[in-house]
């Protein structure tokens, strides 16, 4: 669980940095300290060589955080535009 939530509060971080014009994700990433992992498991998926359970497991809780953060994102958005 504790593994779970850090994975899920990276891809909130990321997500909210997306959300932000200028500013990447992916930098998010890098001085999170996570941008290696996560491009090696992006590779490991593509590729025919490693543990292709352990890379869907980390980019589905990151996947879940990040959706959760864009969907948090976008109320506040709209919230704004609306008052």
């Amino acid at each position: 669980m504790k593994e779970f939530l850090k994975n899920a509060m990276q891809g909130f971080s990321m997500a909210l940095a997306d959300s932000v014009p200028g500013v990447s994700g992916g930098t998010v990433a890098f001085v999170l300290g996570f941008y290696d992992k996560f491009i090696n498991l992006l590779n490991t998926l593509i590729s025919r060589k490693g543990d292709k359970k352990e890379a869907i497991k980390f980019l589905v809780k990151l996947g879940i955080g990040w959706v959760i953060g864009m969907a948090i994102a976008l109320i506040i958005k709209a919230q704004l535009k609306k008052h």
